[in-house]
């Protein structure tokens, strides 16, 4: 779907375009292409190449710039530019939270085609570098090869498979980085040498990988912390990895059931690259006490 004049009059109204003439608008604007999501579908992951960046026209839209960090985009914003200048795949994931209505820009054409001038071209690559320097004023968004690359630690853990023996591991770890700040385990990366081993997988496969942790998490922790765990699949250097983000609880997580091998409600804690357990009663109401807020504590 595309209409030149609708799609020029938000590159006018779009503060990152403001520097380009109404020449240059114009003439930007015939490359657009107009493309309409409903609530719940996604944009783009980091799975994807970085091979365009979209402009808002209506709707509203959530980015995972990390795992404990969520950025949300209405209409006049633009987001996808940052992957656009390089080969590597999305820092994020975008997720429509209402129906929108976006313009893609592609990479080639924008930036390499021939359509363009190359005047045009640079003041556009311009106006989009000046957009992405603006963001080092808050946070730079860190890839997983960026985090592998630091290796494990209090908010980084390595499992070498996604076999069903780590799941107990895998579900431990979750519930310790949710009780702290945050974190994102990593499988298919050498949790001694911090190497990219991959994983060799099939859709079927992924999907009931991915099913399996889900699963795992809301029996063994419950129904809210299910909804604060994200997985996606990424391919780094050739190798397929599965990326787990646990974003930071409100209230304390408690990990439990019995079929794990564990006794019911264990209260685990995230310190250095080591998963704690809390075992007493006043070292508990002490560690909730100053981690977590108390209006959530006595809603929880």
């Amino acid at each position: 779907m595309k209409s030149t004049f609708e799609v020029y009059y938000a590159l006018k109204t779009c503060p990152v375009f403001s520097a380009l003439d109404t020449e240059s608008k114009a003439r930007m604007a015939e490359l657009g292409a107009i493309i309409e999501y409903e609530a719940g579908e996604e944009v783009f992951s980091i799975r994807h190449p970085g091979d365009s960046f979209f402009l808002v026209l209506s709707g509203r839209l959530a980015l995972r710039l990390r795992y404990q960090q969520i950025k949300e985009f209405g209409a006049g914003q633009i987001f996808g530019e940052v992957s656009i200048f390089d080969n590597r795949t999305r820092t994020g994931s975008i997720k429509v939270l209402e129906s929108a209505r976006l313009v893609r820009f592609s990479k080639d054409e924008v930036l390499f085609g021939e359509t363009l001038p190359p005047t045009l071209r640079l003041n556009i690559a311009m106006a989009l570098t000046r957009q992405i320097i603006s963001y080092l004023r808050d946070a730079v968004p860190v890839s997983s090869y960026e985090l592998i690359m630091q290796g494990e630690g209090q908010h980084v853990e390595f499992k070498e498979s996604a076999s069903e023996k780590h799941f107990p591991k895998i579900i431990q770890t979750i519930a310790a980085m949710q009780n702290a700040s945050g974190g994102a385990i990593f499988l298919g990366v050498d949790d001694k040498s911090a190497g990219i081993v991959g994983l060799k997988l099939n859709n079927t496969k992924r999907d009931n990988i991915m099913r399996s942790i889900n699963m795992g998490v809301r029996q063994h922790l419950g129904r809210v912390p299910s909804t604060l765990v994200h997985l996606d699949a990424e391919i780094i250097d050739g190798r397929e990895i599965i990326r787990i983000d646990c974003d930071p609880s409100p209230v304390p997580v408690f990990m439990t059931g019995t079929s794990y091998g564990k006794e019911d409600d264990v209260l685990y804690v995230r310190i250095n690259n080591e998963n704690i357990i809390i075992r007493t009663l006043r070292e508990c109401i002490r560690y909730m006490q100053q981690r977590f807020d108390p209006v959530q504590l006595s809603n929880a």
